[in-house]
């Protein structure tokens, strides 16, 4: 009885070893898991990651105005996606490289992600940096470069840069009329008088006065925006100068000698 009971149970795990080794010969391979300490980078991972290869991260600040980012995919990745700050993202494409040019000053973020075939997204890779081309003290539009179509209304805005406390600034610049056309000028809280007002008897030039209580704390991406102007775009290639009338004065009433000055470019067309 005994014995009978030992064959019976010994055919049964020579059954359950051949199914195991069935099961095993015919299942499909694991996957490496993503945080292998032997491929901190990923890249013999089944999933699509990126790795970037160029381009500035960690808040650097960098003293030029173009960038570029290169970088390559890992695992299955198959194509990417980009964009900068709040802009739409580009699309999906297997180009592995992004470039920027005339970026404004201050923080900027770069993302980046992958994605392979009938997949899903990998979580995104974000850097951010710094803008800081231009010396200090500084008066400067925002944004440097605008592109819009005919008849339409932009924003541009009139900010300073490392100027501690003001009290007073009177901007004039210089436009083509028959390219732009203003119709409001907003100034931001805490300057005066609200609203502003300009001479439209002077078609092709701006000239307003305002007062400010007070500036920023003096770090190298901090700026101040005083007023933001409104034009309505008319056609073609246009650019709003800072005059030589332009003038600051700091909070004890002594003109501010600026290092530097920047208008902008509008482009615009049909």
């Amino acid at each position: 009885m005994n014995s009978e009971h030992r064959r019976r149970r010994r055919g049964r795990l020579l059954l359950a070893a051949a199914a195991a080794i069935a099961v095993a010969g015919c299942s499909e391979p694991q996957l490496p898991l993503r945080d292998n300490p032997l491929d901190p980078a990923g890249i013999y991972s089944y999933h699509p990651g990126v790795e970037l290869l160029s381009g500035p991260t960690g808040d650097a600040i960098i003293s030029g105005t173009d960038v570029t980012y290169r970088w390559r995919g890992t695992g299955h990745a198959e194509a990417f996606n980009w964009k900068l700050d709040g802009a739409d993202w580009h699309g999906w494409t297997t180009q592995d490289s992004a470039a920027y040019r005339f970026l404004d000053e201050g923080r900027h973020r770069f993302t980046v992600c992958a994605t392979a075939q009938y997949g899903t997204p990998e979580p995104q890779k974000e850097c951010t940096f710094i803008v800081h081309s231009l010396a200090s003290p500084a008066l400067l539009a925002y944004p440097w470069h605008c592109q819009a179509g005919t008849d339409t209304f932009i924003s541009v805005q009139l900010l300073v840069s490392q100027l501690g406390h003001l009290s007073k600034a009177r901007f004039v610049m210089a436009y083509d009329s028959t390219a732009l056309r203003f119709s409001a000028i907003y100034l931001h809280p805490g300057c005066w008088p609200s609203p502003a007002t300009y001479d439209s008897s002077r078609p092709g030039l701006v000239d307003i006065t305002v007062r400010q209580g007070s500036g920023g704390s003096g770090t190298a991406n901090d700026t101040l925006a005083l007023l933001m102007l409104t034009p309505r775009t008319l056609h073609g290639l246009d650019s709003l100068s800072f005059t030589g009338a332009t003038q600051l004065w700091d909070i004890n009433g002594n003109p501010v000698s600026l290092a530097a000055v920047r208008g902008c470019w509008i482009a615009s067309g049909r």
